[in-house]
């Protein structure tokens, strides 16, 4: 049915909107709660027909009502993305249910976490920790109620049910959390110590550990697979198009952020993880049978 599909793309419009609010307050050290919106150019505050997701940016014509400051195009964009990601992670996962619900709160934490990396180079602890705590309470959660439907109904299924074994949930999320968090801590250190400075920012350790509680240490290694192949061919392409420019640094400064190419990786890793791993163990190495601990 369509419907469904309909609703959660309403959904994620509205959650993208609020999504826009912690992109601009959270690194400002301001509360996402209150004030209520208002243009940061005249201070006049947004009327709720001129919050309505992408409708009001289309009928203002990118601009405020008010004093006519323009409003960048991201916000459209991050309510757009909000509300198709929001669509795949149902589709992929048969619905709306316990599990999928927790998917869609990582993908929006994903999305905030991106923008605030690309317009500040930070990734705030605010928004890492509570994912790192969510995804070992849910993986307790599965292990008493392997398949819960008091918050939602539906079947549990992605990588919190990709394995046998009862406490399993909860051993795949602390050992991505180890894995996600220990090979980026590893590699860290080991490019201060070749090149004798910062090559890896904490928020981004911080960052693949809490998606390891998510997606497990199969899917997490994935991720930073993905992160780094897409990383270094827009790295490269940046690096290049500074010196074509003669400068000394790339536009980003002497940082290319990390954060956005480690969320894109992991959503690819969720919803087409263990088909990619499937793909390359039968196809490339030519097992018929996954091998043990691949699973």
């Amino acid at each position: 049915m369509v419907i469904p599909y309909i609703i959660i793309f309403i959904f994620g419009l509205a959650i993208g909107s609020f999504l826009n609010v912690c992109i601009y307050r959270i690194p400002l050290n301001q509360s996402i709660v209150k004030p209520r919106s208002h243009c940061p150019k005249c201070n006049a505050l947004v009327a709720w027909y001129d919050n309505i997701p992408l409708l009001s940016y289309l009928i203002l014509r990118g601009k405020c009502r008010h004093c006519k400051t323009p409003i960048s195009f991201r916000y459209f964009i991050v309510e757009l993305l909000t509300g198709i990601l929001f669509v795949i992670v149902i589709w992929k996962f048969d619905g709306v249910n316990f599990v999928s619900f927790t998917y869609l709160v990582v993908v929006g934490s994903l999305i905030a976490l991106t923008f605030i990396d690309l317009d500040h180079f930070i990734i705030p602890d605010v928004i890492t920790y509570p994912v790192m705590i969510l995804g070992v309470v849910v993986s307790i959660i599965l292990v008493f109620i392997p398949n819960p439907t008091f918050l939602i109904s539906g079947e549990m299924s992605g990588p919190f049910s990709a394995a046998t074994g009862k406490c399993y949930p909860v051993y795949n999320s602390l050992f991505g959390f180890a894995v996600g968090g220990g090979i980026l801590w590893l590699i860290g250190i080991t490019a201060k110590w070749l090149i004798k400075k910062e090559a890896m920012g904490g928020g981004d350790v911080k960052l693949l550990a809490a998606l390891g509680t998510f997606i497990g240490y199969k899917l997490v290694l994935l991720t930073l697979i993905l992160a780094s192949f897409v990383g270094s061919i827009i790295g490269a392409f940046v690096l290049i198009q500074a010196k074509r420019k003669e400068k000394e640094t790339t536009p980003f400064g002497h940082y290319i952020p990390f954060g956005p190419y480690l969320a894109l990786g992991a959503f690819i890793a969720l919803i087409w993880g263990n088909d990619i791993i499937n793909w390359y163990f039968n196809h490339l190495l030519g097992f018929t049978e996954l091998p043990p601990g691949v699973r």
